[in-house]
């Protein structure tokens, strides 16, 4: 719905609205503070602040490098002296955002006014005064927000940051802490854009915002995406292949993916391993760490998937060295209740939970290596049956039980890379069983 706003206002033959404005839903103002070094020839124009250049400018106390993604650029900070000074004080009526990508650094304990910055290695941190909220794992690009008191995360709201407190104001470095006036706390990584706004923004303003810095470097529409969109109709369908950060972003508008602090997120998430549908997402889980990357409970509500006759499908690559992978899961929160596809030393089968009873198909076939395959895994709980599309070729079976235990779709949502070294892209999910034609086509 935004994106369509966005688009709409920008194809009236007027200049395109600078992606800070939101498609105009945020206005303009003198008091803004907009850096975009993703959008930057070089380092130097980098610090301008564009909403208003030569106010407000963005000061390099010690210089960060300037990194060149080929689709974008960033400001590279080193973790041990490089860090920018944004002018003035911040204040609880203003609204940070920023994008950011694989933090990290220490924190350690200490008064301050507001920050954003790495901490543990592991996350990156909203704080004010001390009252620290999480707001999302480094690994993985991310947008962190503090509008008013709230810490957002790829537009999804995980907590009510401490109170403001009084007192001495200090302006926010970028790169490490503002230890009320000198530098501490240095971090490493990368920042793409930041965008200090002198109001707190609203709901829809904010909602919006993230659509449009989504799209600054847009998500690959490559001839791929497009044949699967005139294929089948997918719930909810994830690309994977998105050219700046690593979002799980939901091309039939549902919200991003995340990954979730239930259990330890794949080390090393990284995008790769370009294939005939776009780059992949990789991780490097093990059975050991149960890693895996989810999304919220409601997600089968939200998507309207239908737990009773559903199929996934997707691309694979390199993964049937893990002894144990399942690179889809459909899971109930109950934690009884699940399908899946898994890859056991090379080797694919089928396990399915229902009413208690688990059916499990045994080995299938070989995954091949060192090569994309299409998959299309089934659940037909109405028909008693479940089966698996590797490439063209089909393999059905017979279960003798039907039903999830927990039929909520509010309490159902999937796994994905769980516990999985290798390669994905384009994971979607769709109402109903696949067809051979449809197969055929996609695994084309």
């Amino acid at each position: 719905m935004i994106a369509n706003i966005i688009s709409v206002l920008n194809s009236k033959g007027t200049p395109p609205v600078p992606w800070y404005l939101a498609g105009g839903l945020i206005p303009e103002s003198t008091g803004h503070k907009i850096y975009q070094p993703a959008l930057s020839p070089d380092l130097a124009t980098s610090y301008i602040n564009v909403a208003n250049p030569g106010v407000n400018d963005a000061v390099p106390i010690v210089a960060p490098s300037f990194a060149n993604f080929t689709d974008y650029y960033a400001w590279q900070f080193n973790g041990t002296t490089q860090y920018i000074s944004v002018p003035g004080n911040y204040t609880a009526t203003r609204t940070v955002v920023i994008w950011q990508k694989n933090w990290a650094g220490v924190y350690s304990a200490g008064t301050l006014k507001m920050l954003i910055r790495p901490v543990n290695g592991a996350t990156a941190r909203i704080t004010t005064n001390g009252n620290v909220d999480l707001v999302g794992p480094a690994s993985n690009s991310i947008i962190g927000v503090r509008i008013g008191q709230g810490i957002y995360r790829n537009g999804v709201k995980l907590a009510t940051a401490g109170s403001f407190l009084g007192g001495a104001d200090y302006n926010i470095f970028i790169g490490c802490r503002n230890a009320a006036g000198p530098p501490a706390n240095y971090g490493s990584g990368y920042v793409l854009l930041y965008a200090d706004y002198d109001f707190v923004l609203s709901d829809a303003q904010l909602e919006a915002l993230f659509e449009s810095m989504r799209t600054i470097v847009p998500v690959s529409d490559s001839p791929y995406k497009n044949l699967v969109l005139s294929t089948v109709t997918p719930v909810a369908y994830y690309t994977m292949n998105q050219k700046i950060g690593e979002f799980f972003v939901d091309e039939m508008g549902g919200s991003p993916i995340e990954a979730f602090t239930t259990t330890a997120a794949p080390s090393g998430v990284t995008i790769g391993h370009a294939g005939p549908t776009g780059k992949g997402l990789a991780a490097k889980g093990s059975v050991s760490s149960a890693a895996y990357i989810n999304t919220h409970n409601d997600w089968a509500t939200e998507t309207g998937l239908n737990l009773n006759q559903f199929t996934v499908f997707g691309r694979i690559r390199n993964i049937n060295t893990d002894a144990q992978a399942r690179p889809v899961n459909i899971y109930s929160s109950t934690g009884t209740e699940y399908f899946a596809l898994e890859i056991r030393s090379g080797t694919a089968q089928l396990f399915s939970r229902e009413n208690g009873v688990t059916w499990d198909t045994g080995a299938i076939a070989v995954v091949p290596n060192d090569t994309w395959i299409f998959f299309a895994a089934y659940n037909d709980l109405a028909n008693n049956k479940m089966g698996l599309y590797l490439g063209t070729t089909k393999y059905e079976f017979t279960k003798g039980t039907t039903g999830f235990l927990d039929t909520s779709p509010d309490s159902t949502f999937p796994y994905i890379l769980q516990t999985m070294n290798g390669f994905m892209n384009n994971v979607g999910y769709i109402n109903g069983i696949i067809t051979q034609e449809q197969v055929n086509i996609l695994a084309a």
